[in-house]
């Protein structure tokens, strides 16, 4: 899925890598390219704020915090959603 994700980027695909985190943690540390909605927020900032035909990218320091942002997401109409894991070589979930 890393690769996949890779792929879309090098083909210069529409591409949300988007930080979950309290803004605290981001502030302190975060991927260059990554943008900020913490999950408390991101009800009512996902529509406003978050292209509907990119690929969103989540990640986030708790496994079950990402599994609630996809949740949020998807049950918001986005269909291009991952989740990437941390430490690890693939994404656990891909929007249907």
């Amino acid at each position: 899925m890393v690769i996949l994700i890779e792929r879309k980027v090098a083909n210069k695909e529409q591409v949300v890598l988007l930080d979950v985190r309290e803004r605290a943690a981001y502030a302190i540390k975060h991927r260059d390219e990554a943008r900020n909605i913490p999950l408390d927020e991101l009800p009512v900032r996902a529509q406003n704020e978050l292209p509907p035909d990119h690929t969103i990218v989540i990640y986030g320091s708790d496994p079950s915090e990402a599994d609630l942002a996809y949740s949020i997401l998807d049950g918001q109409g986005f269909a291009h959603i991952f989740i990437l894991v941390q430490n690890a070589t693939q994404a656990t979930k891909q929007s249907q």
